[in-house]
């Protein structure tokens, strides 16, 4: 097992309580979700700001979004 820097810190008060401290199960789960939210941040960041004349000009940049992030979704599920 190693030792995290944070449990040899002097100061008892500024250490990490044992419920606080991540284990490798923790880490995959973090890394999974990273993974399935990623396309769905991705194409916020893309649509952001593109509806510049109107509703209908962004409405039709949904569609190829959606695709991707279903599909995203659906090769994270494999």
């Amino acid at each position: 097992m190693f030792i995290i820097k944070n449990q040899s810190e002097k100061d008892v008060k500024k250490r990490l309580s044992k419920e606080d401290i991540l284990i490798t199960e923790d880490w995959r789960v973090l890394v999974e979700t990273k993974i399935i939210l990623e396309p769905f941040y991705k194409q916020t960041i893309h649509l952001q700001s593109r509806a510049e004349d109107g509703i209908y000009r962004v409405f039709w940049e949904i569609f190829p979004s959606m695709e991707y992030i279903l599909s995203s979704v659906l090769r994270a599920m494999e």
